[in-house]
């Protein structure tokens, strides 16, 4: 019995260190940080407030360079994060977009987890984003890239602060720019769905609720199916049709002011 026990006891004692050391340890923002880096490119045009970002630029690929080329053809700042993934790590991916690790997009957010260094990370991602925000982060748009097949295959946008008269708006231009820059090629008639008028499977629930998206007014996850990213690169088709899209929700932001 007493064996038993000391058994029980210690696997107790076994089960609360490794917690510990997956949530509770202590890191400090240069160990933390030498997984990854980041960069922020200044915009051009006079859209205060306004910032693109890239928290998974090596994980979600040709997500830093989409996000690098939509910035420019905005004229507004870009903030991209790359590395943090597990091979820099060893073992789980730091989101940086908010203070936890480990990818959870069937699992749920619950089965993330809140460690040391994702806490570290998150704050740099923090303090770069507001700061290159001007401390008032208005509207904050991520450019993501998923294979998930529950998607359908659509980019899907998750949203916080739009009213679905608005999303209809930035819709209805995605659809209008795709046709126009897709006429007379074979190049994929990529559907989309947006938050809050269509329900999307990537719904940036960490982030709105933990993360960068909950720091701005209005916030945009745009997840771009992967086959797809190759045409939203330099003179790709769907460069255009981002651009065109982005327009239409920064117009937005004279509805709200």
């Amino acid at each position: 019995m007493m064996l038993r026990i000391r058994c029980t006891t210690f696997l107790a004692i076994a089960l609360v260190a490794a917690a510990c050391l997956a949530g509770c340890a202590t890191v400090t923002r240069e160990e933390a940080l030498r997984f990854g880096s980041f960069e922020v490119v200044p915009g051009a045009a006079n859209h205060p407030g306004v910032v693109l970002g890239a928290p998974h630029g090596t994980a979600d690929a040709n997500t830093a360079q989409i996000a690098a080329l939509l910035a420019k053809d905005l004229g507004v700042p870009v903030l991209i994060a790359r590395g943090f993934t597990r091979l820099e790590t060893g073992d789980r991916r730091i989101n940086v977009n908010r203070p936890t690790e480990g990818v959870a997009a069937d699992a749920g957010f619950n089965s993330e987890l809140w460690t040391g260094r994702a806490g570290q990370v998150w704050q740099e991602y923090r303090r770069l984003l507001l700061d290159t925000a001007g401390q008032d982060l208005v509207l904050y748009i991520e450019i993501h890239s998923n294979n998930h097949p529950a998607t359908g295959g659509a980019i899907e946008i998750a949203t916080t602060g739009f009213s679905s008269e608005q999303a209809r708006r930035i819709r209805d231009t995605y659809y209008r720019s795709r046709d126009q820059a897709l006429a007379g090629t074979n190049a994929k008639r990529v559907e989309l769905k947006i938050e809050p008028i269509e329900p999307v499977y990537m719904n940036g629930y960490g982030s709105k609720n933990h993360g960068a998206a909950k720091l701005a007014r209005m916030s945009m996850q745009v997840e771009i199916p992967l086959p797809a990213t190759a045409l939203a690169l330099e003179k790709g088709p769907y460069r255009k049709v981002l651009a065109a899209t982005l327009r239409e929700a920064i117009a937005a932001l004279h509805d709200t002011r």
